[in-house]
């Protein structure tokens, strides 16, 4: 236990931080490299392998637990409101590790809040293993997009969305849409 925690340390990992997250500690959505917060864009990021740990400071690498990250925490203590100022990148999954961004509620039972003024959709899910659970999004024509693919799995394994609470969306609060041959058949009743 204490070579663990001495080789976590080493690292520069927060303790606090569960193996497997990435706890977004930034008011931007996108921030920026190298200004010791980790935004909810590089988060997402990280999780698609499309930003690797070594391109993070010392404080946003702090901010990812040990291992593989399949899940993103905004916890409401820590930061209240996330102004998502530019389209944030897609939940994109790899068809095997199921991936979850959630909210903490502070002290006083408050969500997260995810703040989309007139963006198209505030969260875009492009996968179905994604759960999207704790949320308070405000704003945009859409609250949360989920395109996924039809790739033969059952429903157990779609994409959920939980526990959110859904503002002042122009359109809809969440839009589903599939993609695939099975989709494409006629429906006759």
């Amino acid at each position: 236990m204490l070579l663990s925690l001495l080789s976590i340390l080493a690292l520069g990992q927060d303790p606090s931080v569960p193996p497997g997250t990435a706890r977004v500690t930034d008011a931007r959505s996108h921030g920026a490299l190298g200004d010791g917060r980790l935004s909810l864009d590089e988060a997402i990021r990280v999780v698609a392998g499309s930003l690797q740990r070594g391109v993070l400071d010392t404080s946003e690498a702090a901010a990812i637990g040990a291992g593989a990250v399949t899940r993103i925490e905004i916890d409401a203590a820590i930061v209240p409101a996330i102004d998502v100022e530019l389209p944030l990148s897609p939940l994109l999954g790899d068809g095997f590790h199921a991936i979850a961004v959630e909210g903490m509620p502070n002290g006083a039972g408050a969500l997260p809040v995810l703040r989309g003024a007139s963006l198209p959709f505030v969260l875009a899910v492009r996968t179905d293993r994604a759960t999207v659970k704790g949320l308070a999004i405000e704003g945009g024509n859409v609250g949360i997009h989920v395109e996924t693919p039809q790739n033969g799995r059952t429903a157990d394994t779609s994409a959920v969305v939980e526990h959110c609470e859904l503002r002042a969306q122009l359109d809809a609060g969440v839009v589903l849409r599939g993609q695939g041959a099975l989709l494409q058949r006629k429906i006759e009743a």
